[in-house]
């Protein structure tokens, strides 16, 4: 529970076009989705709150470009498959 909401977590799908921006922090192929994020949550939160059962590469939280307000869905990224499918069954629900 993040910023007093259940955070729902699922396995991340490829984008079928590239994206338009650089990233900025660092990805894996080994992506998870977590959604139903409170709107204050940002990618600091996000990653602490898998640090407490995961070792996370990154996490970033998506924001809308013209409001700049959070679309409360995010994406964590992990070293291995084997980490993000523990982290997405550990903290599913949650």
């Amino acid at each position: 529970e993040i910023g007093g909401r259940i955070i729902r977590v699922s396995y991340a799908k490829t984008a079928k076009k590239p994206p338009t921006a650089k990233p900025t922090a660092v990805e894996t192929r080994h992506k998870i989705y977590a959604s139903n994020l409170a709107w204050k949550v940002r990618s600091s939160h996000l990653r602490e709150f898998f640090m407490a059962n995961s070792n996370p590469v990154s996490a970033k939280v998506v924001f809308d470009s013209p409001s700049g307000k959070s679309a409360g869905y995010g994406f964590v990224s992990f070293a291995t498959k084997e980490e993000a499918e523990a982290a997405a069954l550990a903290l599913d629900g949650k």
